[in-house]
This record gives structure tokens, sequence and C-alpha cells, in this order.
């Protein structure tokens, strides 16, 4: 496509201002609604009127896999939606989570719980996500972040996981000095 004929076929506009660093866009399967993570800001906003209202941040509580409290939402980089609604958030930190939030009657996410993900990953974060109609989940990340807060050199990796209809995790690649999203 040349420059000018760009608006042939594309509209350009504004959807929303106010946003702290966003990082990841989805339309919700039902309601059709614009979300979007705000990395920085440390929530998952819809888009009201021009405007992001938070719908899911650092207050959210989240049910995790240990004992004790759980930590509120950090740093959340990618999200997707299945086909009921209900959110995935990845954080973008090092122990990042996978973390659902399943939409109560009226649609709103109160609570999250944390998808326990096999192995050992505590020095990943996360960059993306996503769901396949089925309920498949396919992550994205690496530990290089974690690798860079260390002194010297050290080596990182980037991981892909998948995780079957089963609910079987499958590592499907990890290579050394790469980072997926």
């Amino acid at each position: 496509l040349r420059a000018q004929d760009i608006k042939l076929y594309f509209t350009i506009s504004v959807l929303a201002t106010g946003l702290v660093s966003p990082d990841d866009i989805a339309i919700h399967p039902v309601t059709k609604a614009v979300y979007v993570a705000e990395e920085d800001a440390g929530r998952i906003s819809v888009i009201e009127g021009g405007r992001p209202v938070s719908v899911v941040n650092a207050e959210t509580p989240i049910k995790g896999n240990d004992v004790g409290s759980a930590i509120g939402l950090r740093s959340p980089e990618g999200m997707a939606f299945d086909l009921l609604g209900n959110l995935y958030v990845v954080e973008d930190v090092a122990g990042g989570r996978l973390i659902r939030f399943a939409p109560n009657k009226l649609g709103a996410y109160k609570k999250g719980i944390v998808i326990p993900i096999p192995g050992s990953w505590n020095n990943f974060s996360w960059e993306s996500v996503d769901v396949a109609p089925k309920g498949e989940l396919l992550l994205a990340g690496s530990d290089a972040e974690s690798a860079w807060s260390q002194q010297g050199a050290k080596e990182f990796s980037g991981v892909i996981l998948y995780r079957d209809v089963e609910k079987k995790w499958w590592v499907v690649e990890r290579r050394l000095f790469a980072g997926f999203s």
C-alpha cells in the first residue's frame, strides 16, 4: 500500500485517551467491548465513552495456589478471552502468573484464580496468552528480565507453552537467547 491509498482501506480514529502504558488489547466475545492491559498502571480496563475504566487491578482478589494471602495483579501484559467471557491474564514480571478471572452474573470480574503452570518457570515473565475455542492455552515468555537483573552475564531463554484440552502442559519451543511474544 502507498501512504496516500491508506484512507481508501482504513479509517483511523482515536478509540480512547487516558491509557497508561497499554500493552495488549482484546475484544470481549459476548459484549464486543474493547479491553486493554495497562502494564504500568497494573490494571485491565474496558473502554467506555473513549476512556479506560478499570475492571481488574491490584486490589482485585486473586486466589493463589499457595497458602496465605495472594499478591494482587502485577504488570499485566498479555490477555485473552475464552468463548464464555473468562478473562486470562499473564504478568510481565519474574515469577509472573497466569490468572483466570471469571465474570459474575453481572459480567464483572471480581476475583481471579491462579492457574498453576507445572515446571520450573519461577523466573519467567509472561508476554502473551491466547485461548483456543476448546479452551486450549498458549503462553509465551522468557526469563530475560530475571537474567538481566543479576550481576554479570547470564544466559536466558524464551519459551512457548501449550495446555491442551485435557489440561496437560507441553513445551512447544524453548530457545536460548530468544524472547517470544
